[in-house]
């Protein structure tokens, strides 16, 4: 087939990082672990991540001698939006309203859109944002979103270009719609995947957009529960994101079925090639291969590809 040249995306463009803070007897230490360790080391610099997120650091020290006991690890999550930094604490200590005033504060002064602690939200100054090719879409706490902006720019224009002509599409483990919301600008669109939160993420888009044809939405668990052919023939193809463990059930289906043209998303090398062997047999042909380097200086790299056969 033909492999295109790698994508890389820039330095210091990762718009999701998670630091960790302890609490120790004379401050607090906020950081990354290092590899294979729980030796938390500090940084307040890093050439992956965002500097919008980097910038924030005395933010994160401030949260953890809140937050932190000398027995627990903060976890701070942070997510760079179009109207602020949308900021995730786990396994922090209980807050009374009085710590609650006082982080509402702090974050209001670091300009942060949104900040959620345990899984309460705390404060929201403004709705996180995120663009998917000029679609906005809110965002909850916890969305999954491809890891830099170029490289979500890259996969979007690419599964766009193997779904040109189709009048019927299916996105097969939707997420937030990161591909469907784009994909209905020219096709009506079935999305389906098993969080009802990025399914009802999906809708709230769909209808705060306008140029949109129609989208429709499914909760459906598809590693225990797959679409079958019946319903796949109904579909001119098919964009499908699955996590690093691949979607062999769901992928079986998708060769028994007529649909004649695939759009395939994967973070793992590996389970994409024991997916793309049972499409081959099946008479599908792997048209190309996009890789896109969203992981500086790692192994990780994600891919785009297209399949297609003849009716």
């Amino acid at each position: 087939t033909d492999i295109k040249p790698v994508i890389t995306s820039p330095h210091e463009a990762r718009r999701r990082a998670t630091f960790h803070g302890l609490k120790t007897k004379k401050d607090v230490i906020v950081g990354f672990f290092k590899k294979k360790t729980r030796d938390l080391v500090s940084t307040d610099s890093c050439k992956v991540v965002d500097a919008q997120i980097i910038s924030r650091f005395d933010l994160y020290k401030k949260l953890t001698k809140i937050g932190a006991s000398r027995k627990s690890v903060l976890k701070i999550s942070t997510t760079v939006s179009e109207t602020g930094l949308d900021i995730n604490i786990s396994n922090g200590k209980p807050l009374n309203v009085e710590l609650k005033l006082k982080v509402t504060k702090i974050c209001h002064e670091f300009k942060v859109a949104r900040l959620t602690w345990n899984d309460e939200l705390i404060a929201q100054f403004s709705i996180p944002i995120i663009n998917f090719n000029g679609i906005s879409v809110k965002i909850i706490p916890k969305t999954f979103l491809q890891a830099t902006k170029e490289g979500e720019e890259t996969l979007i224009k690419n599964v766009d270009k193997s779904i040109t002509d189709a009048n019927k599409v299916i996105d097969l483990l939707s997420g937030c719609g990161t591909f469907s919301l784009p994909a209905a600008k020219t096709a009506k669109i079935l999305a389906i995947d098993k969080s009802d939160a990025m399914i009802s993420t999906i809708e709230t888009a769909w209808r705060s957009n306008i140029g949109l044809r129609e989208i429709r939405c499914r909760t459906q668990d598809l590693f225990q529960v797959p679409v079958l052919k019946d319903e796949l023939n109904l579909f001119d193809a098919a964009i499908i994101d699955p996590p690093r463990s691949g979607a062999e059930v769901q992928t079986r289906e998708l060769a028994k079925s007529k649909i004649t043209r695939i759009s395939s998303v994967s973070c793992n090398p590996k389970t994409f090639s024991r997916d793309a062997e049972i499409l081959i047999k099946s008479g599908f042909k792997l048209d190309w291969v996009q890789p896109v380097d969203q992981f500086l200086w790692s192994s990780h790299i994600e891919l785009v590809s297209q399949f297609s056969r003849q009716n």
